[in-house]
């Protein structure tokens, strides 16, 4: 990698990350701009989401402590969480088709020792199996269906039950509603298991929303018997064969009736029935695997099939980028005393992270040719059937050593810009 090469890999970074910030942040006062752009320079730079590092990072001509106290005090803005999701969920949804999947997932953090922190709850560790004190989060992304490694991060958001007075189901609905609306309803909502329960299941067929959840535990009518899923599987003769990720399944697909809850005024009537459908899926030598399904377009039997269990294998590349994330980004490291600051800093992670993954993950091609000592370890041809986004943590960080972010600053009545030697890209906040 030469010094030239450098250089234009980071102007090219460069153009991406003023224009994208801007989209996200233009209708906020300066102020809040200017703190915006700061955080999501100072988290990508610094790798970090503690204060005092991002502080570091943003290398100001005053104490560090001044630099702190402004951070900290604009990171307790009510509402800016919102805000900010609100305008990633705005810029992306143009781009969600009636087929895109919209990826969800529910995740904790865990803060074993923060006992001081606001809305600190019990939340289930998985891993070793037992309620420990953290936080919950809900993330959603999406996808093309023809390049799943092209992942987009479209929402995030930390939240306590207790400090909230709120469930996860209302947060998650909460979500879906709102990107309903955004993108008139368009998308495809891909769950895990328990999201095939009653509250989701009532509330998206009354509202047209399309979705494929992982079939847990229920019963469905199915020739006008109320049966389990794996007593309608049993009676299924698994003649398809489907191939995601490498894996071969034999599966089919039955329509099924989801009986819809009565309203307390229709309590005493007979119950409506909502079509459904339910694609059993088996590998070889292991159990069978249910996905139940709903879709506001109508496609043959063997395209919903494919697509069941094609856009569920995509799940797995929201859990990549929270591994990545954690271990990057030191996601679990958040601390701060304050709900309303854990919330914001939650937000301006997912800003900063998606400006790596959803923009300058367009350039991935052109950094393996120009900076490839730092994209490929290994094999070339091997490295590209990989998913090598996750390298650009790195690479963007170290490009973002190379240059200082600087607000322009009033002097004697008149803006004055800061040029520095480093300052390859000079960042206007205000063009008055």
């Amino acid at each position: 990698m030469t010094v030239k090469q450098k250089q234009k890999a980071q102007n090219y970074v460069q153009s991406f990350f003023y224009p994208d910030v801007k989209e996200l942040v233009e209708d906020f006062q300066l102020p809040v701009q200017k703190f915006v752009y700061q955080m999501v320079y100072g988290i990508i730079k610094s790798k970090s989401v503690i204060g005092q590092q991002i502080g570091v990072a943003l290398e100001e001509k005053i104490t560090l402590k001044k630099t702190c106290d402004r951070l900290y005090r604009n990171l307790k803005r009510p509402n800016l969480h919102e805000e900010l999701m609100l305008t990633l969920m705005c810029k992306y949804a143009a781009e969600i088709t009636d087929e895109t999947p919209i990826i969800m997932d529910a995740s904790d953090i865990y803060k074993p020792c923060a006992n001081k922190m606001e809305g600190i709850a019990k939340v289930w560790d998985g891993s070793q199996h037992k309620p420990n004190p953290g936080f919950l989060t809900f993330q959603a992304s999406f996808c093309d269906p023809a390049d799943p490694k092209k992942m987009k991060l479209y929402y995030s958001e930390l939240f306590s039950l207790e400090e909230e007075c709120t469930s996860e189901n209302e947060k998650i609905l909460d979500f879906i509603h709102q990107s309903a609306i955004l993108t008139s309803n368009r998308g495809i909502y891909i769950g895990d298991r328990g999201f095939d329960n009653g509250n989701f299941l009532t509330d998206m067929i009354e509202n047209d929303n399309s979705f494929i959840f992982r079939g847990d535990d229920r019963n469905l009518l199915y020739n006008e018997k109320m049966l389990s899923y794996r007593e309608i599987a049993e009676q299924l003769d698994l003649s398809y064969e489907i191939i995601s990720k490498n894996r071969t399944f034999r599966a089919n697909i039955v329509e099924v009736g989801y009986k819809l809850p009565n309203p307390p005024e229709r309590k005493h009537k007979r119950k409506k029935i909502a079509k459904l459908y339910l694609v059993v899926a088996q590998e070889k030598g292991k159990g069978f695997v249910y996905y139940l399904c709903r879709f506001r377009k109508e496609y043959s039997y063997a395209k919903m099939l494919k697509m069941a269990i094609q856009y569920y294998g995509m799940r797995w590349g929201i859990e990549e980028i929270h591994q990545q994330i954690k271990a990057k980004f030191g996601w679990e490291k958040i601390q701060f005393l304050k709900y309303t600051s854990l919330k914001n800093m939650n937000a301006l992670l997912w800003v900063a992270a998606s400006f790596i993954y959803n923009e300058v993950s367009k350039i991935t091609i052109y950094l393996i040719k120009n900076l490839s000592n730092k994209m490929i370890y290994r094999n070339l041809a091997k490295e590209l059937n990989k998913n090598l986004v996750y390298r650009l943590i790195n690479i963007v960080s170290d490009l973002f050593h190379e240059f200082l972010i600087r607000p322009r600053k009033k002097y004697k009545g008149k803006y004055k810009k800061y040029y520095l030697e480093k300052q390859q890209y000079i960042l206007v906040l205000n063009d008055s």
